[in-house]
């Protein structure tokens, strides 16, 4: 196997080396990119970052698909979402900036076979709240 070093990457190229390794099927590498990314991702990358790296880690038969209809709708807007069922658009996700959220999310991950889960944990606590 061949070792590759990159000195000092942005956030921006690691999601660009990232989404080319989605669009070819290299789904564990693209996740393990992402990841590395998150790690320096400015506010305004991560949540962009967040939904790409539960993508690439939900490893289900759709994630390039799924990767695809999120590259596609990221040319009509900034703020995409998309997950198992789901895609949104030009909506706040005010859940993926809140650090607690997003830790409990990623560490019940598994939970359900479904990629970014967190709109579907989100509506619950939401419920939950409003009883």
């Amino acid at each position: 196997m061949a070792t590759l070093t990159l000195q000092d990457p942005t956030a921006a190229n690691l999601t660009a080396m990232a989404d080319g390794l989605m669009r070819v099927g290299q789904v564990r590498m693209a996740e393990e990119l992402y990841a590395v990314a998150l790690k320096t991702a400015g506010s305004s990358e991560r949540k962009r970052l967040l939904v790409r790296h539960g993508l690439a880690a939900s490893r289900s038969k759709r994630t390039k698909d799924l990767h695809g209809a999120l590259m596609a709708l990221e040319t009509l807007a900034d703020d995409v979402f998309i997950g198992e069922g789901l895609a949104t658009w030009l909506k706040t996700t005010p859940f993926l900036e809140d650090p607690r959220f997003v830790a409990l999310a990623s560490k019940h991950a598994n939970l359900l076979p479904i990629a970014n889960w967190h709109w579907n944990l989100q509506t619950v606590l939401w419920a939950r709240g409003r009883r």
